[in-house]
Formats: structure tokens, sequence, C-alpha cells
């Protein structure tokens, strides 16, 4: 269990953080089941658009501490490196310290609901 709460306005945004995959399916399960009122084409992009709000305006107003999650996913990362330039998807230089960290760890969560989008989603 998280010691983290990613509590806003007093509700808990991430479920689980367990790893990449379950924060992921967190921040997927936070969007909700707008899908079945979304264009089918452009439905992973619409739903993506969402995924990078909820990251940039909503978490980053929790406790999240990107530096520590970072390092607690530090081994999945590598997995989902290889997952992005296989997918034909651009490099990120990942930062781990700092305030780069919270750039970082956002574009990686992207990066992972962009690949798994049919798992997390459906």
């Amino acid at each position: 269990m998280s010691k983290y709460l990613y509590l806003l306005y007093g509700e808990s945004l991430i479920e689980n953080d367990n790893t990449l995959k379950d924060f992921a399916k967190s921040v997927c399960s936070g969007i909700g089941i707008f899908a079945e009122n979304s264009n089918k084409e452009n439905l992973k992009d619409d739903f993506i658009n969402l995924v990078v709000e909820t990251l940039e305006d909503d978490i980053i107003r929790t406790d999240i501490d990107y530096q520590e999650l970072m390092c607690k996913y530090r081994f999945e990362i590598g997995d989902l490196l290889y997952e992005i330039e296989n997918h034909g998807g651009e490099m990120p230089v990942v930062r781990f310290f700092g305030e780069e960290a919270k750039d970082s760890f956002n574009f990686l969560v992207k990066e992972y609901i962009e690949i798994h989008f049919d798992e997390l989603v459906y």
C-alpha cells in the first residue's frame, strides 16, 4: 500500500501505485467511461489528451513524489523504453531527480497508456 493518498478535493485520484501499470490503470479509471460517447476514430487521441490533462492539472496538485515514483518504477522503465522505441516513439531523456523527474514521469505514464491502451481502457 502506498504512503501517498493522492488526494484532490477529498478524492483519491490514484487507487494503486504498486507498479507503473497499476498507476496507469488508476489514471485511466479516473478518466472514466467517456469512450461510449466519443467518436471511435478519435477515441485514443481524445483519451490520451485527457490523460495528459489529468497528469498535468490534477495529479500534480496531490502529495505525489515524482522522484520516489521514478525510483520505485526504475526496473519497469527499461521495458517501457524498449516498447516506446519498438512502437516507433521518440526516445525521451529520462530524469530521475529534480524538477525534470515530473516531466519524465508524466511522459512515461502517457506513453505506457498509449502503448497499452486497449488493455487499460477496455
